[in-house]
């Protein structure tokens, strides 16, 4: 509850400043550049490069410096020894420019996974937050509350649908115990070992990072901060991963800990819409065409 009050305060005061926080220079070959405070040390600032116009480059900038305070407020992201200098570039994709930021301002972080489920955590709580905010200030940017995975097609069946962000929310869980059935799961435990073919920004809008990494990591995230609580993720999420360091943090076998999330996983009882059958064969056939499309490229050119 503390959290949450103090992040609504910062935010407020970020939003009282924001005019004068957030500057614009015009740059070469008709660019932006959109700067903004990081950190506790003067001078310490993110600079988005863009092709918007003043008007809207300055909103961009206005929406990033909230990112820097949901980022903040949670502790298990947050740290010390943030570079002086972050440089980011927007082209297009929100996600792509949070995550990014993220990326930059969590150099504790140790675990990818963690990472990755936390950011994906911060950005599904920002966006539930912006509602009417959206509407009045940042229409003309693309609005991804609907649709977790960020595939048309999905995106297309859940307005088809009428479901709400709060229904949505369930399609991550409901995405990874499809996994499960279809045999495509891939364990936790490979992601957290070899997290170099999971975790690469360029591969953000990949659809096996959409519909494969980021359900599985988020889903797995929520479950240790629900068993374990969160205090214990950011000791685990401080260190290296390795099964002595996790069981040190978790005081249980990473396979104990796993069977334990894909059993919840499995027997979980999903919402209405998830169960009519119409609806979860659609979103099915679609899962398992991302699926197939990209599972025999999982190892291609990997060691």
């Amino acid at each position: 509850m503390q959290r949450i009050v103090l992040l609504a305060v910062f935010i407020c005061v970020l939003s009282a400043c924001g005019n004068e926080a957030v500057t614009v220079e015009h740059g070469i070959a008709g660019t932006n550049r959109v700067s903004f405070p990081v950190g506790k040390r003067p001078g310490d600032l993110v600079t988005v490069t863009t092709v918007l116009p003043d008007v809207e480059a300055r909103k961009l900038g206005r929406m990033a410096l909230e990112w820097v305070g949901t980022i903040s407020g949670d502790p298990a992201l947050s740290g010390t020894n943030l570079p002086s200098s972050i440089v980011l570039h927007y082209t297009g994709s929100l996600y792509r420019l949070f995550y990014s930021l993220g990326i930059a301002m969590t150099p504790a972080v140790q675990v990818d996974l963690f990472r990755c489920g936390l950011l994906e955590e911060c950005w599904q709580d920002w966006q539930k937050r912006r509602t009417d905010y959206w509407k009045k200030r940042f229409a003309s940017f693309p609005d991804d509350r609907l649709d977790p995975f960020q595939i048309e097609e999905i995106r297309s069946l859940f307005r088809e649908r009428g479901m709400t962000p709060a229904q949505t929310k369930d399609s991550t869980a409901w995405g990874t115990a499809f996994l499960l059935r279809e045999i495509l799961f891939v364990s936790v435990q490979e992601f957290m070992t070899r997290p170099w073919r999971y975790y690469q920004q360029k591969d953000l809008d990949s659809p096996f990072f959409r519909v494969v990494v980021m359900p599985e990591s988020l889903e797995f995230t929520r479950f240790l901060v629900s068993r374990f609580g969160k205090d214990r993720l950011v000791k685990a999420a401080r260190n290296d991963y390795s099964k002595e360091n996790w069981k040190k943090a978790f005081g249980e076998e990473v396979n104990e800990t796993e069977e334990t999330f894909t059993k919840g996983i499995e027997s979980r009882v999903f919402p209405p819409v998830y169960r009519d059958r119409e609806f979860s064969n659609r979103l099915c056939s679609l899962l398992k065409f991302y699926n197939t499309a990209t599972k025999a490229t999982l190892f291609k050119g990997q060691s």
